[in-house]
């Protein structure tokens, strides 16, 4: 097991090779010396950028806003120019490019030319997925997109459980899907495969099959996520929560004592329509800090950024997305939730 985990982690941090160029090394030093610091202007470059494709999806997750009909900002695709100038702008520190947020983003129409353009700029790509789209001729062009690292979100390890939280029969779909990749990947690193599980009430039970089901299709690495019930809007979100105490202190407990957090010193996330926002647990858009066609540099350090990196400084409870945050939140308030 252990031998297994170790080789999964020297070919995971291999592939960030292209991405770790000097001038990124430096700016990565000068950001972890901004973020010990708790500087509100940050005099770097975001080491990591989350990008948001497009917010359209073909499923319904129930603990997703698309999903559950509740996400209350428009929808929409970004325009493939856009994206470009984004990645102009951060490519001076980027090393890390999350290529999603909300929405599947293989239902863009450009999406393999924005893997492609993010490649060339040699930043480490990573797609999360539900897994639908990886017919032949889709598998194909993720192998040859030169993606880093493709999460695919499984979510659960039966087809009744998948059907019940999804809103479709799509189970054995994705795993066709998965077979087929690692198949048309061979013996090659690209892309690392993460199968991916939400830890629920309903799926702890399974993480044991879900696990060995990871093995046995030849995945790089099996991902248990503790699973965020508490998004505004949600409805009977408690009834998500995992009641074994094996899981629930791995997953949630373990985090309890975090009292502030890295993100807006070393990341941006950016929505569809340019809108910059703090991190992904934004998931409405209720803090937005300026838009990204005013020019990253102009956002980065604004009044509005800064104000956000001096009051989360001063702690967590005092900003409602991190109250609301599942690696802070659900502590707060599991006696609520269970």
């Amino acid at each position: 097991m252990f031998k297994r985990k170790l080789i999964s982690a020297v070919k995971y941090l291999s592939l960030f090779k292209a991405s770790l160029s000097p001038g990124r090394l430096r700016n990565l030093i000068r950001a972890l010396l901004s973020l010990l610091g708790r500087e509100k202007e940050a005099k770097h470059f975001p080491i990591h950028a989350q990008i948001e494709p497009t917010s359209r999806c073909n499923l319904s997750c129930a603990l997703c806003p698309i999903g559950a009909g509740k996400l209350e900002r428009d929808s929409g695709d970004m325009l493939l120019d856009e994206f470009k100038r984004i990645l102009r702008e951060l490519r001076k520190g980027l090393i890390y490019l999350s290529l999603y947020n909300l929405g599947e983003p293989f239902l863009h129409p450009d999406i393999f030319r924005m893997i492609r353009f993010a490649k060339s700029e040699n930043v480490f790509v990573r797609i999360c997925t539900n897994g639908w789209h990886a017919d032949d001729s889709q598998a194909e062009k993720i192998i040859e997109s030169g993606i880093d690292e493709l999460v695919i979100s499984l979510d659960c390890a039966t087809p009744e459980k998948y059907r019940e939280y999804k809103g479709a029969d799509g189970y054995e779909k994705v795993i066709s899907n998965i077979r087929r990749i690692v198949k048309k990947r061979g013996k090659g690193l690209k892309p690392f495969l993460s199968l991916q599980m939400l830890l629920t009430r309903q799926s702890e039970e399974d993480v044991r099959a879900f696990k060995r089901l990871a093995r046995e299709l030849k995945v790089d690495r099996a991902v248990i996520r503790p699973v965020r019930v508490n998004y505004p809007g949600g409805d009977d979100q408690r009834d998500y929560l995992p009641v074994g105490n094996r899981y629930m202190r791995k997953k949630y407990y373990l985090k309890r004592d975090l009292r502030s957090c890295s993100r807006p010193w070393l990341t941006t996330v950016i929505l569809w329509d340019g809108s910059v926002v703090p991190c992904c647990f934004d998931m409405q858009g209720e803090h937005i800090f300026g838009n990204a066609r005013q020019g990253l540099d102009q956002v980065w350090n604004n009044h509005e950024y800064k104000a956000f990196r001096e009051q989360l400084a001063r702690g967590i409870g005092e900003i409602n997305i991190c109250r609301e945050c599942s690696l802070m939140g659900i502590m707060e308030n599991l006696s609520v939730y269970r």
